[in-house]
């Protein structure tokens, strides 16, 4: 993908047996659209769990020839959305059809002088036929793919330096004899600036995964490409801080915007669409595992940069209209145990209950009294604890927010642990603790 440009280009090489290839190829894609429309009965959904765009009869596909190249168009007839797409081979004196077929497209290359060349298909999207097949021409001959490669890898190099303004940071340089850490450090950074967008209204930049909203050339919301999950954020909030510590106090503000402090739990916003322009409203929930994402997030950034701006700026809630700081929504998540049963065996342990849909990526029997919820919470509590010291907040509530902490630890070792016996090295039996996942 060109930086910042709706633009696919994918490259495939092609080895003949003799002098002369014929590739043959169906086209039945890719399609574009604006997913679960209300006014359009028949649109499709596209978020997370829902299937894609399938209903080939709802799109109209054509092709036109502009500048001697044949381009396959996909028209949505629900949404303003059109991709052009079109092939081109480094063959010399290589020919190219697209013609339609069954709601989709046979392409036929040939490539007469050589036994081997390389086909190069690109897909552009825009809010109009013409808008699209310009985008496509701009990004249509020899040496695209290189030059579309060559335009990350300087966004990849410029991320580590820090004399490069194009990010507000940089990332740290890794050194280390070990390969297997080099590679690792090289796939998540790279998998961390290729995240970036540019040309969201929301910030001037935005780091997304590719679920939900909204990839609409003409910013619809509903169209997968633009999804931020909280809890996928909290993984890298580290990394973003360093990077680029001008974003995380954007998404600071836009959760505590977003909060619902009426409710017990308090509700928090998991998914949300990164393209519209902030502060925008967004529905909460009370997804487990979101309390202590959210909590990671804003202590990362805290912690990182000393900014305890985030901590004390009031912000508007667009749920009930009062303002709030920073500090009031970490209160609220770090206490949230509060707000939910407690476990037989003690007043500390929050039992979640049995509803997978409170924590889906963890294993079937993963439910109830969860000891991985319950550590978190006494570490939300002691990071809480030590922003409060930063702020000068009152020793009762720190000696308090302590004290909680380590009785919650004392009780899932004690709860949440069996004693079994084990054989060392010289045959002695030693006692040592297995932890189970949940008791009830």
């Amino acid at each position: 993908m060109p930086v910042d440009e709706r633009v696919i280009v994918q490259k495939t090489s092609i080895t003949g047996a003799r002098l002369g290839t014929v590739t043959s190829m169906f086209w039945d894609g890719p399609f574009f659209r604006t997913c679960d429309d209300g006014v359009a009965a028949d649109s499709s959904g596209c978020g997370w769990g829902l299937t894609l765009p399938t209903d080939k009869a709802s799109f109209d596909i054509t092709v036109s020839v502009v500048n001697g190249t044949a381009v396959a168009l996909v028209a949505d007839t629900l949404t303003a959305a059109v991709s052009a797409t079109t092939l081109t081979s480094d063959c010399p004196s290589s020919t190219t059809t697209i013609e339609p077929e069954s709601q989709g497209f046979r392409v036929i290359s040939s490539c007469p002088t050589a036994t081997s060349h390389s086909l190069t298909q690109t897909t552009a999207v825009g809010g109009t036929s013409d808008a699209a097949t310009a985008l496509l021409l701009t990004h249509t001959g020899p040496g695209t793919f290189c030059q579309a490669c060559d335009e990350w890898e300087s966004r990849y190099v410029n991320s580590f330096d820090p004399l490069e303004d194009f990010f507000e940071g940089n990332l740290p340089t890794l050194t280390t004899s070990s390969t297997e850490l080099t590679n690792l450090y090289t796939w998540s950074t790279a998998a961390q600036v290729s995240l970036l967008r540019t040309n969201y209204p929301s910030s001037p930049h935005q780091y997304v995964i590719s679920e939900g909203p909204s990839n609409s050339p003409t910013g619809e919301t509903g169209m997968g490409g633009a999804g931020q999950f909280i809890w996928d954020l909290s993984f890298s909030a580290g990394m973003l801080t360093l990077l680029d510590p001008a974003f995380p106090p954007i998404i600071i503000k836009h959760m505590i915007a977003n909060a619902d402090f009426t409710s017990r739990p308090i509700g928090l916003i998991q998914a949300w669409d990164a393209y519209p322009a902030y502060p925008n409203t967004v529905g909460p929930g009370q997804y487990c595992f979101d309390y202590v994402a959210s909590f990671l997030f804003v202590k990362s950034y805290v912690t990182m940069t000393g900014d305890v701006d985030v901590l004390t700026e009031r912000v508007v809630n667009n749920h009930d209209g009062e303002s709030y700081t920073g500090v009031e929504f970490l209160r609220r998540i770090a206490n949230n145990y509060e707000d939910y049963p407690r476990s037989a065996q003690s007043p500390f342990l929050v039992d979640y209950g049995d509803d997978k849909r409170n924590f889906l990526e963890a294993a079937p029997s993963y439910t109830n009294v969860i000891a991985g919820l319950q550590v978190g919470n006494a570490g939300m509590m002691k990071s809480l604890a030590g922003l409060l010291q930063m702020l000068g907040a009152a020793e009762q509530e720190i000696e308090t927010l302590e004290q909680t902490a380590e009785a919650i630890m004392r009780d899932v070792v004690k709860y949440q642990a069996r004693e079994v016996s084990r054989r060392d090295e010289s045959g002695a039996t030693r006692a040592a603790r297995r932890f189970r996942f949940k008791v009830r």
